[in-house]
């Protein structure tokens, strides 16, 4: 079973790498395009980097989806542990939020659990669910994915 909390965090890790790309891609695109009315065999060139921009925008907007749908705590530590990471973040943002450490790791996996779900939808809900059923102890009160659930779930 694919480890969605894993694969959100390597989103989040390449977050600002995918947003550069989105500044050079286009002009790239362009450039090949003039180039490849004078050789047909680079508008495959020409596909590849369109469609490499076009994943790279569709990343980032889930990304920036499920970042909206935190609160600014929980945005500001994925951003300091993960998109903007530096030497000793747990300790600054211990400082910057004036809370201890298992606090900021509290804040930490409860953003990624919000977020995951916010990304990948169903498929990571499954995933905890599964766990669930393997760790049967722990309450759905105490579970965040049972809150989002109630939260996007339609009323009937």
């Amino acid at each position: 079973m694919k480890d969605w909390k894993k694969q959100t965090v390597q989103d989040l890790k390449r977050y600002r790498l995918l947003r550069a790309s989105l500044e050079t891609l286009p002009r790239r695109v362009e450039l090949l395009r003039d180039a490849a009315r004078e050789n047909p065999r680079v508008s495959r060139d020409v596909d590849a980097l369109s469609r490499s921009m076009e994943l790279a925008q569709q990343q980032c907007d889930a990304i920036d989806c499920g970042m909206a749908c935190l609160t600014d705590e929980e945005q500001w530590v994925l951003q300091r542990f993960f998109i903007d990471r530096e030497p000793g973040c747990a300790d600054l943002l211990c400082e910057e939020l004036g809370c201890e450490q298992a606090q900021v790791y509290r804040v930490r996996e409860r953003a990624l659990q919000k977020i995951t779900t916010a990304m990948y939808g169903a498929a990571a809900q499954a995933a905890v669910r599964k766990r669930k059923r393997d760790y049967p102890e722990a309450s759905s009160r105490d579970n965040p994915f049972h809150r989002i659930r109630l939260l996007i779930t339609p009323a009937r």
